[in-house]
């Protein structure tokens, strides 16, 4: 319905997830879901 929007939201949380995925390491592999 709204492909431009989607794009938006999974680059949002494939950051995010990037962000967690490298902060986890720090935080002894905790990755918060």
């Amino acid at each position: 319905m709204y492909p431009k929007i989607h794009q938006l939201i999974s680059l949002f949380y494939q950051t995010r997830y990037l962000e967690y995925n490298r902060t986890s390491k720090r935080w002894g592999g905790y990755l918060p879901k």
